[in-house]
């Protein structure tokens, strides 16, 4: 029986954040360039918002997540600083939410939460401005797998080329992993001998996997199937390499009928998931 496989496209991100929305046609209103209260000057963003605004005493935060960071350095009376506000809400918002992300024959992920908008006010925060060598606005750094090194961003300031870069980063990222590069990071869960496979079942699927807060990558498998025997190693292999990228889970398609019926699986179908 060969393997079967759904696939979902990074469109439909696009299109429910409406991300090829021009610039020319957003609104940009009611926002003073530059507001003093008790002699203290306002962000760009504020907590409402899902923009991550940084500063010397939340950055180590950044410094030490497995996740890429893409971080804008910014100053409020900047225009171009200002112009940039709505896409980069639209980018923060549209990699929080669920999305999907092909990027090899084999594999699937279903990701919330890899990518981690964040600003920096630089008018408030100038040990960072000095650290990273700010000397325009904005300046745009991605912290992907070494954050001691950031990469400077220098394409388009729109939401759908900066969410497509984010992307390609997540791709990098996890492939590396799978290429051999592991990470120091471990999972929790029910482990399937000494594997870092996590075993799923009718029972614990919901409770682990869709009120998770990590992406997910699950086999549906059946234990007579010579794919999914074949498919074992390198399952095995890839739960241990993607440790503090992704948690690995498998569900014996035989014994677990409500999941199997709920997905629509045939058995060896490979799926993500994330809640």
């Amino acid at each position: 029986m060969s393997p079967a496989y759904r696939y979902l496209h990074v469109d439909a991100i696009h299109r429910q954040h409406n991300l090829q929305r021009p610039l020319s046609s957003l609104l940009f209103t009611g926002y003073s360039c530059l507001s003093v209260l008790s002699g203290t000057v306002l962000g760009l963003y504020s907590s409402d918002d899902d923009v991550v605004e940084l500063t010397s005493e939340n950055v180590g935060q950044m410094l030490s997540s497995d996740r890429i960071w893409f971080v804008e350095f910014y100053a409020p009376w900047c225009g171009h600083c200002q112009k940039l506000v709505p896409e980069w809400k639209k980018v923060a918002s549209a990699l929080k939410v669920q999305f999907s992300l092909y990027f090899s024959d084999n594999f699937l992920f279903v990701m919330k939460g890899v990518v981690e908008v964040a600003a920096v006010n630089t008018d408030e925060q100038p040990s960072l401005t000095s650290k990273y060598n700010i000397k325009s606005f904005p300046t745009i750094l991605i912290f992907a797998k070494d954050k001691v090194a950031p990469i400077p961003y220098t394409g388009a300031r729109n939401a759908l080329t900066i969410t497509n870069e984010a992307l390609q980063h997540v791709k990098r990222l996890v492939e590396s992993r799978v290429n051999g590069e592991s990470s120091d990071r471990s999972g929790g869960g029910d482990k399937s001998g000494n594997s870092d496979v996590i075993e799923l079942t009718d029972s614990n699927f919901d409770e682990i996997v869709l009120n998770s807060e990590e992406p997910w990558l699950v086999e549906f498998y059946a234990p007579w199937c010579g794919h999914c025997k074949n498919l074992k190693p390198h399952w095995d292999r890839a739960a241990a390499e993607l440790k503090g990228v992704m948690k690995v889970g498998a569900v014996d398609a035989t014994v677990h009928d409500r999941l199997s019926q709920k997905y629509g699986v045939s058995l060896n179908l490979l799926y993500s998931f994330m809640c």
